[in-house]
């Protein structure tokens, strides 16, 4: 999942602090609109535990996001350092 294309534009969109517009994914897959949106969610619920999560290349993810999503909590299980 993390490895889609849309997933890692949605996670960068919200960590820039684009605002989610409905009209950019008229015309995408469904799967890619999902992805976006877990993506943008995920993203969202990292910064909301208080976990940072640096990613600039959709190829190589981050260890610590990958452990969060493999271990199928989601960043909310994390308690913040």
């Amino acid at each position: 999942m993390v490895l889609h294309p849309r997933f890692f534009d949605g996670f960068r969109d919200f960590l820039d602090g684009r605002p989610f517009d409905c009209r950019r994914l008229d015309g995408w897959p469904l799967l890619d609109q999902h992805r976006y949106e877990n993506g943008r969610e995920l993203a969202a619920d990292c910064r909301a535990a208080g976990i940072v999560v640096r990613w600039g290349d959709r190829t190589r993810i981050p260890r610590g996001l990958m452990d969060l999503v493999a271990g199928g909590r989601g960043c909310r299980a994390r308690p913040a350092s």
